[in-house]
């Protein structure tokens, strides 16, 4: 190979890497608008919701009546994905129609400490899941995506439209404040 070639290839290289990079770093810790609803109506891509609102998806719709349907909606736009029986729609707003929605973040699982009831999730965020939820969690490492509530007390899995309730607790450690030695009763009745 000649030196502009090998230029070219190199170029083309960091080109790849830095899009790819990039993708990753849009779809993590992205801020969502979310609502669960039921389906009314299907008309090949037109999805109607019990609640008015109606949605064009990307593709047809594969889906019953009254499915329950999870909506997880870019910030401040009309478009987003649509979660129904297990399978991902990319949809946009077809109607006029007002929808209620909540706020969260867009997340991925990384692990799962089943002993200690810990999930870490792709930004290192750690949180503890309510004793019980342990085997409901054990079915979402299979779709690894997941809504974290804007209060950050429930994540939902939006593949299988389940919610459990979380408590994150790297961000408790890293505010905890060391009290002088003289006041130990008071810093020990801080941790209970």
């Amino acid at each position: 190979m000649n030196k502009k070639n090998i230029i070219i290839l190199f170029f083309l290289l960091l080109l790849l890497s830095c899009s790819s990079t990039g993708q990753d770093y849009k779809e993590y810790l992205r801020e969502v608008r979310f609502f669960k609803d039921t389906i009314h109506r299907i008309d090949r891509r037109i999805v109607t919701l019990a609640s008015g609102s109606a949605w064009r998806a990307n593709r047809f719709v594969i889906a019953s009546n009254l499915s329950e349907v999870f909506f997880v909606l870019d910030n401040g736009l009309d478009i987003g994905s649509m979660y129904v029986n297990g399978t991902k729609y990319r949809v946009s707003h077809a109607n006029q129609y007002e929808f209620r929605y909540n706020y969260g973040y867009l997340n991925y699982i990384k692990k799962l400490e089943y002993n200690n009831r810990v999930l870490e999730l792709s930004d290192g965020s750690q949180w503890i899941l309510a004793k019980g939820d342990e085997e409901v969690i054990k079915n979402w490492l299979s779709t690894p995506e997941v809504i974290v509530n804007y209060d950050e007390t429930a994540m939902i899995n939006p593949y299988r439209i389940e919610y459990i309730k979380v408590k994150r607790i790297d961000s408790d450690l890293k505010n905890l404040k060391v009290q002088p030695a003289s006041n130990k009763k008071q810093n020990s009745d801080q941790l209970n």
